[in-house]
């Protein structure tokens, strides 16, 4: 019970601000993770393949220009984008409904 209150608590909060912002909020978070796990990978696949490892290497400056970071980012902010919108939002809306609805009978 007290573990409904407060996801309607939090859920009503969320849904003042509207769904586009939820979108974009998850969009964000989901492109920054994204990018930040594509430079860690890629740094690491460099690091164990040479013996001597800079951030100024050939391999990683390639990386930097070719903008793959930027790619993940965009990846990912639009993995979040659609999640938020195909399914969080009607989960949490469902999830909302269902408990208004329960504490009202």
């Amino acid at each position: 019970m007290k573990k409904d209150k407060k996801f309607i608590e939090k859920w009503e909060k969320v849904r003042r601000k509207g769904k586009m912002n939820y979108a974009l909020t998850w969009g964000l978070i989901m492109g920054v993770f994204m990018s930040i796990g594509s430079i860690m990978g890629t740094t690491i696949r460099i690091w164990a393949a040479s013996e001597t490892f800079s951030f100024s290497s050939r391999e990683m400056l390639i990386y930097w220009h070719s903008l793959g970071y930027l790619g993940a980012f965009i990846g990912g902010f639009l993995a979040g984008l659609t999640g938020a919108f195909c399914f969080r939002w009607d989960r949490n809306e469902n999830k909302y409904n269902k408990i208004i609805n329960e504490q009202s009978k």
